[in-house]
């Protein structure tokens, strides 16, 4: 759920949408998502609200992983309409998170006051408290911080107005400095939906309500976690979700662009 934005009632009420998606071997998703004693070298979890359900993320995820040849577990905890806070206070996501020593948990909240360093003392406290659950559970686990995208039109926070852009470089810089004083890997998926904006104006990432992701924006999110977990690229892999091959490819190298020249930048170790 996005913050104060003007629609942030439509995405409280909001329901989860999980679409089938396609590969060039078929349908990707199956039940390793759902079963938490399935063996796998690489085991990751995916906390979040609708931003991450709609058109399955996790399961494109899971696709990608299976067609790069990856021994991968994909498991998501997806609550609709959800805040970070919201997870923390009423769900079972304690349960998720203590399921298995996992090699990545995905957070993904989507308060637009982290674009306002003077504001995430308002959302910080959930954060750390999951954070802490995480690490209490397995050490070794990276956290892996979702950096959100401005929506489709631009954003009206407090009642005043940003563009796409502003906004989207905003959310940036106050996902980074979060994330820096956590010690979190970043998902820099806002500045991927930034750079397919300005440059294939002919894939639109937004779903209708101008928030939520489409296909294409979902596929999009799928290609930065594969090069943030691997440090590898999605390209060439035969997965296109709903897309035409074409723009799942263009993508692909998006994804992987975007994460593997700024590692660092992004908290991202080179092994």
């Amino acid at each position: 759920m996005h913050g104060k934005s003007a629609l942030a009632a439509l995405v409280l009420r909001s329901i989860l949408i999980l679409l089938v998606i396609s590969s060039c071997g078929g349908d990707p998703v199956d039940n390793r998502r759902l079963n938490p004693d399935n063996p796998a070298d690489c085991d990751v979890l995916m906390i979040g609200n609708s931003l991450t359900g709609w058109h399955d993320v996790p399961g494109l995820l899971q696709a990608l992983c299976d067609a790069g040849g990856k021994s991968v577990f994909v498991r998501e905890a997806i609550y609709p309409g959800y805040t970070l806070e919201m997870i923390v206070a009423g769900t079972g996501v304690f349960d998720e998170v203590a399921l298995r020593n996992w090699d990545y948990v995905v957070m993904q909240g989507s308060n637009y006051e982290i674009a306002f360093p003077e504001r995430q003392d308002e959302i910080i406290e959930p954060i750390e408290i999951l954070a802490a659950s995480i690490r209490a559970n397995d050490p070794a686990t990276r956290i892996i911080f979702f950096m959100d995208w401005a929506m489709k039109n631009g954003v009206t926070f407090d009642g005043r107005y940003y563009t796409f852009e502003e906004f989207q470089s905003m959310l940036r810089s106050g996902t980074l400095l979060l994330a820096g004083g956590m010690d979190f890997m970043v998902a820099p998926i806002g500045v991927a939906f930034g750079k397919v904006v300005a440059a294939r104006p002919d894939i639109d990432l937004f779903a209708p309500d101008g928030g939520h992701p489409s296909a294409g924006g979902a596929y999009l999110q799928a290609c930065v976690y594969y090069s943030v977990i691997f440090r590898e690229s999605a390209a060439g892999l035969c997965v296109s979700g709903e897309l035409p091959p074409e723009q799942a490819s263009f993508l692909q190298g998006v994804g992987a662009e975007t994460v593997l020249d700024s590692l660092a930048q992004w908290n991202i170790p080179s092994n």
